[in-house]
């Protein structure tokens, strides 16, 4: 799940090149090697299914497709999150989710002109995408696929990841240096995966950063 910002639209100093990532996207589960004993990229619990899924799945009518819109879903998630439902888009997992963001920040930028690499010389636009030294692989794995360049000023980015709690340390959010330089234009993603194991209702995350400007 995914909420829309409120406005309408959309390291080292030696960055390696998003096009030397590997194609194939690492993450957990079975190999040529069989089941790992421990797969911390898993969602199942060792005390079995939530009881009220159970009930839920069991009354469920499967003789016809659900609404394509899934309006009650996107209400009730809109309710719980105090936000206007056109904001909740919903997706089958957070790597869908990256790659559909990605796609359509690369997209804007190739049929505009806010491209970093477009300098007027009439070129099509090369997307610039910003990442924490520490991130979620698929962040880097999607903007090559769409031929985004990494960049280290925040400044130059058009698509820009954050993660609060981060990834693998578990920090509160710290914005990129350089953060006031940002374009206005820039799309902001807070990724809140991990939020739920902390021991606050909300992330910790610092003044100058407006939530509800940025994908979440």
């Amino acid at each position: 799940m995914n909420t829309h910002p409120a406005r309408n639209c959309k390291t080292s100093p030696m960055l390696p090149t998003l096009a030397a990532q590997p194609t194939q996207p690492q993450h957990g589960g079975s190999d040529a090697l069989g089941v790992p004993q421990w797969d911390f990229s898993t969602n199942s619990n060792a005390t079995g299914p939530c009881p009220h899924t159970v009930v839920a799945l069991a009354g469920a009518d499967i003789t016809r497709y659900p609404d394509p819109t899934y309006t009650a879903l996107r209400h009730t998630l809109a309710a719980w999150h105090g936000v206007d439902s056109w904001r909740i888009v919903l997706g089958s997992s957070g790597s869908e989710l990256i790659a559909r963001l990605t796609a359509w920040v690369s997209a804007q930028v190739r049929t505009s002109d806010k491209g970093c690499s477009n300098n007027g010389s009439g070129n099509t636009a090369q997307p610039a995408v910003w990442l924490p030294a520490y991130h979620y692989a698929d962040y880097a794995h999607a903007a090559a696929l769409h031929g985004m360049v990494q960049v280290a000023d925040v400044g130059q980015a058009d698509l820009i990841w954050l993660c609060a709690p981060s990834s693998p340390l578990g920090q509160a959010l710290a914005l990129p240096q350089q953060w006031a330089q940002r374009r206005q234009s820039s799309t902001v993603v807070l990724d809140c995966a991990y939020a739920p194991l902390q021991l606050t209702d909300s992330p910790l995350l610092p003044e100058a950063f407006n939530r509800h400007a940025a994908w979440q």
